[in-house]
C-alpha cells in the first residue's frame, strides 16, 4: 500500500532523488535511524517504518488517547504473531506510543519525522513549525507544501519530493518530503 511505498523511498531516499546522490549516511531511513510520527493514529506508519527499514526506534505521537490505546493493543498483538526467530531478533524492539501533544516538547530528536498533518489548525501548525526549527532532523514528511511552513517560519526545510498518499480513512493528499538544509552537504 501506500504507506509502504512511502517507507521504501525514505529506505531509499539518496537513491530515488537524484540531487541528493553522494550525501551519505543520515538521510536514509536504515537500522542507525529513528522515526517520529506526530499524529500516528493507529500507529500504521510507526509499525511499517519499523518492520521494513528495521530502524532502531519508532515512536508515535497522537493527542486522542483512544487512538494510542489502540496502536499498544495492536503493538501487543503482533508479539502474538511473531514466530520464533523474529521475537529472538527484537524485531519490535524500539517501538513505543504515547498519547502527548508533540509542540510542547522541547526539541526533537529523531532523523526522520513524519506529521499527519493534514487536520491540525494554523496554531497548531506554527507550533510545530517553532519545534522542528530548533530540532535536528534529517528528513521531514508532511502534507503541507513548503510555502505553508516558510510562512510558519520552518525556514530550515527544502522539498525533495513529493507522492500521493491514500490514508487509512481512504482519504488522498500529497505528501511532501522535505530535507533540513542545514545538514545538507556542501551548504
Amino acid at each position: 500500500g501506500t504507506c509502504e511505498r512511502l517507507v521504501r523511498l525514505l529506505m531509499r531516499l539518496t537513491e530515488c532523488v537524484p540531487a541528493m546522490e553522494g550525501w551519505g549516511g543520515g538521510w536514509n531511513l536504515d537500522a542507525d535511524a529513528t522515526l517520529l510520527d506526530i499524529g500516528s493514529g493507529y500507529g500504521k506508519v510507526v509499525v511499517h517504518a519499523k518492520l521494513l527499514s528495521r530502524c532502531r526506534a519508532a515512536h508515535g505521537l497522537e493527542c486522542v488517547r483512544s487512538r494510542v490505546e489502540i496502536s499498544n493493543l495492536t503493538l501487543q498483538g503482533l508479539y502474538g504473531e511473531l514466530d520464533r526467530k523474529a521475537l529472538d531478533d527484537d524485531l519490535l524492539r524500539g517501538v513505543s506510543f504515547c498519547c502527548a501533544d508533540a509542540t510542547r516538547e522541547a526539541v526533537l530528536r529523531y532523523t526522520h519525522i513524519y506529521a499527519f498533518d493534514r487536520v491540525f489548525s494554523q496554531y497548531t501548525l506554527a507550533a510545530l513549525a517553532r519545534l522542528l526549527q530548533r530540532s535536528h532532523f534529517f528528513v521531514f514528511v508532511s502534507s503541507k507544501g513548503p510555502r505553508t511552513w516558510w510562512r510558519h517560519g520552518l525556514s530550515k526545510v527544502q522539498p525533495v519530493a513529493k507522492m500521493r498518499f491514500v490514508t487509512t480513512g481512504r482519504e488522498r493528499c500529497t505528501v511532501f518530503i522535505y530535507v533540513n538544509a542545514q545538514f545538507v552537504p556542501g551548504v
